[in-house]
């Protein structure tokens, strides 16, 4: 795994914020990866706003923000009551899409994540690309040694599911975009392993594509592939692929 240097001096361009694990999940038993997923867009608005680009001012010109892939490498889960340091720092654009990538550790400095992400900018009511306004533009790339690489942007899947899960999207689950929040599809796979007795080890990376839009009450039929070292669920709405995910356990 690539994990750049974690320090308290936060680069000229990154963003970083500040996490108390107790706080941000009062009450939780442990911390789930899927919690890494919410912080990371909580960092990422904060980071857009910084540059004049929040959600409602970018809903008043009709462009949403769309995460396409995402790419999670855990060398340890957080610990509830820990302090953890976030950094986003935006990379080059790829395939007309924009790139972040994201480092979580101590306050200490131990690394314990890195992330990736492709998000497209979308005209709200055609969910076609849409042109980047001079902000978006003025937003500086930023590289730092020992980066993560940016998400596959395909993968190798088993042809034949071994199993299937049905799943209802619920109104809880659904972001100020109307579907089904990204950080979600995360919790669903970790739901899967816990499903097919594969928790316990945990995850040692997590990969999703995003390639369809799911609302409030859709139901989902999640086609899992479990193999020794690996689960691959593919998402399919009415068989229509919705999303990929492949998670990788830890031995």
């Amino acid at each position: 795994m690539n994990f750049p240097e974690c320090s308290l001096i936060c680069p000229e361009g990154a963003y970083q914020i500040l996490i108390d694990t107790e706080k941000e999940i009062a009450g939780a038993a442990r911390i789930r990866p899927g919690d890494l997923a919410r912080w990371m867009e909580r960092a990422t608005e904060a980071h857009l706003e910084s540059y004049g680009l929040s959600r409602a001012g970018l809903k008043a010109e009709g462009k949403i923000w769309v995460i396409s892939w995402t790419s999670i490498d855990i060398l340890r889960m957080p610990q509830l009551g820990e302090q953890l340091l976030l950094r986003l720092w935006p990379g080059k654009p790829r395939g007309g899409m924009y790139s972040r990538r994201y480092a979580f550790c101590t306050v200490s400095g131990e690394p314990l994540a890195c992330a990736a992400s492709l998000f497209a900018l979308m005209d709200s009511q055609t969910r076609k690309m849409a042109e980047g306004t001079g902000q978006v533009k003025a937003i500086p790339v930023v590289t730092q040694e020992n980066e993560q690489p940016l998400p596959k942007m395909r993968m190798n899947f088993p042809e034949q599911a071994d199993c299937k899960i049905r799943r209802t999207v619920t109104p809880g689950e659904i972001d100020l975009n109307g579907h089904l929040n990204n950080t979600h599809y995360i919790d669903w796979a970790e739901d899967v392993l816990d499903t097919l007795g594969a928790s316990e080890s945990g995850m040692k990376s997590l990969w999703i594509q995003y390639s369809r839009e799911l609302k409030e009450g859709q139901e989902v039929v999640l086609a899992c592939s479990l193999t020794e070292e690996a689960l691959y669920i593919r998402g399919l709405d009415h068989d229509t692929e919705a999303f990929l995910a492949k998670i990788q356990i830890k031995e």
